[in-house]
């Protein structure tokens, strides 16, 4: 996306202090945590130890989210989930 690209590329120079200044300053509480839902929501689909209803049920996700977030997942090739389920794992 062009809009992204700036931010892209500023943050690709950030080290830990200057990210946490950086979503501190330009994410609200509530999109933080929104980021981090999405995080652990797409670490759970990826494991494929629970069903999606278990997955609303145990961590009060709505249907409609698990969803979403299944679908990208499907979109991707296999060699954006490799660098997507890397990253998971180093974090």
């Amino acid at each position: 996306m062009r809009k992204l690209r700036k931010v892209s590329q500023l943050l690709s120079q950030l080290d830990k202090n200057q990210l946490s200044f950086f979503l501190d300053f330009f994410l609200t509480e509530q999109e933080k945590s929104a980021i981090s839902d999405r995080v652990k929501l797409t670490e759970l689909l990826i494991e494929n130890k629970l069903s999606q209803r278990d997955i609303a049920k145990k961590h009060q996700i709505s249907i409609a989210k698990i969803t979403r977030g299944s679908n990208v997942l499907k979109s991707l090739n296999a060699k954006q989930r490799q660098v997507l389920e890397s990253m998971l794992e180093k974090s």
